[in-house]
This record gives C-alpha cells, sequence and structure tokens, in this order.
C-alpha cells in the first residue's frame, strides 16, 4: 500500500494489527485481493477490505468476488462481503450442470453474501440474482452447499422466480420455449439432476400454464435439456380457452406432449 500504520504488543513485539491505505494489494497461496484500503486485526483474525470496489480473486476456485466492503476470516477462512456484491465463479475444466452450469462463467448478484468454509456454503440476501448464460434465478435468499465434487445444492426461498432456456434434444431441430416458474422455494440437487419447486407454484412454456403445489424438473444426462416435468398434486393446466385438471401431470418436451392421471 502507499501507507502502513503497525500496531505491536508492547512486551512481546507481535504484531496485533496494521492498517494500510492507498492502493492496497493483498496476497495469500491461491489468492490475490485490491482495495483502497485494508485493515488487519490479529485478535479478531481477520483482513477486511473496503472503499471503491474491493475485489478478491480465488485463483483455485476460479472465482472473483466484488463489493464495497471484504471481510477474510485468516484462521476460519470464512468471508463476507457487503454491498453491490458481485461473485462471478468459473468451473475450471467443466461446464457443469443445470442452473450452476452453462458455458459461461455463473455470475450472482446480492448486497450481502457470506461464505462458510467448514461448511462450503455461500449465502447470498437482499435482491440475489444467480445468471448462467441466459438463465436465471432470483430470491431473497439464495444459498449453494458443495459437499463434493459434483455433489452441489442449491436452495433459493422467500419469493423465487426462474427463467431457463432448455436445449433441444439431441438430433431435434426446434428449439424449446423458455421456461417461467413461480414458487416460494426451489431446491436444485446437482447430483440427482432435479430442481424442486414448491409452494404456489405456476410455470408457463410458450402458451401452455400449469399451477400446482409442487414441480419437479428432471434434467437429462447432460444436464441440459429436460427430460420431464412432473406436477401435482393437484394441477390445473391451461392453454389459451382450453383447461384441465388432474391429479398428477407429466410433460415430455421430446413429444410436447402432458399426460394427466
Amino acid at each position: 500500500s502507499k501507507r502502513l500504520w503497525a500496531r505491536f504488543d508492547a512486551e512481546s513485539g507481535g504484531v496485533l494489527g496494521a492498517d494500510f491505505e492507498g492502493a492496497v494489494v493483498f496476497s495469500e497461496p491461491g489468492r490475490s485481493g485490491w482495495a483502497e484500503h485494508a485493515r488487519f486485526d490479529e485478535v479478531a483474525g481477520e483482513v477486511v477490505l473496503r472503499g471503491g470496489e474491493a475485489r478478491l480473486v480465488d485463483e483455485a476456485q476460479g472465482s472473483e468476488l466484488r463489493g464495497r466492503q471484504i471481510r477474510i476470516g485468516t484462521r476460519s477462512h470464512d468471508i463476507t462481503a457487503r454491498e453491490k456484491v458481485r461473485h462471478t465463479v468459473s468451473r475450471k475444466g467443466e461446464a457443469g450442470i443445470g442452473p450452476l452450469g452453462g458455458d459461461e462463467p455463473t455470475v450472482l448478484l446480492c448486497q450481502e453474501f457470506d461464505y462458510v468454509a467448514a461448511t462450503k456454503t455461500a449465502r447470498y440476501h437482499e435482491q440475489a440474482l444467480l445468471r448462467s448464460g441466459r438463465d436465471e434465478i432470483r430470491a431473497p435468499l439464495i444459498e449453494i452447499e458443495e459437499p463434493a465434487e459434483g455433489a452441489r445444492r442449491l436452495r433459493a426461498e422467500g419469493g423465487v422466480s426462474s427463467l431457463m432456456h432448455p436445449r433441444p434434444a439431441k438430433g431435434e431441430k426446434k428449439v424449446p420455449a423458455a421456461i417461467e416458474t413461480r414458487s416460494r422455494e426451489l431446491v436444485y440437487d446437482e447430483k440427482a439432476r432435479r430442481i424442486v419447486y414448491t409452494g404456489e407454484v405456476e410455470l408457463r412454456q410458450g402458451d401452455i400454464l400449469s399451477k400446482s403445489p409442487e414441480a419437479i424438473v428432471l434434467l437429462a444426462a447432460d444436464g441440459k435439456t429436460i427430460d420431464r416435468l412432473l406436477a401435482g398434486s393437484p394441477v390445473e393446466v391451461r392453454q389459451g380457452a382450453r383447461s384441465a385438471r388432474g391429479e398428477r401431470g407429466t410433460y415430455t418436451p421430446w413429444d410436447e406432449t402432458l399426460v394427466l392421471v
């Protein structure tokens, strides 16, 4: 930095903390950060980057975190960020599948971000938005946990809206219409390739609208096309002037068929 003030223990001479001002550069193995101001607190075990747009890059995770303030736990390895948070995540060597996949990096926007290293859980609060390519999820809270590689779990709650652009099945030229969904909660299991919407679910694709307490989207093995869509129970379906009801509904996009039972 341009200026540095350090605080020492009078008896041991050990560093208690330090303040850094002007063009601060922070680095440790695998991570780098930039900010206008920074504070190191040995007692609290943290480094705080703030001022302008603080930035933290994690080369190992392929991620970049931006915000007005970023707090790094030097012992816990927890991270928090506040105000105009933007978290960009690139899955090195793999495209990922489902809402966390795509050929482009996943971008998450919010006002408050908290990451707990012990459980590998990231929480995005206040006006949270996840964007992967053209797909989106919006909710007051989005939480992502990764207990193991390829086993991420995403949960959104508090009034969720999502937009998916499924790819056509292999050999098909017709591109499926986008799927717009509203629900109280959404849970995505990457390993099971399953998205579960619960609570007053409204799902629209083209001119078809379904309403049900729960809806489940099952992804194909590639994670980019939809195998089946299940809704119930009960389920109400509308298409223009037509309407139908049943206990359960199954929609298969490859033959554009809805079966009500």
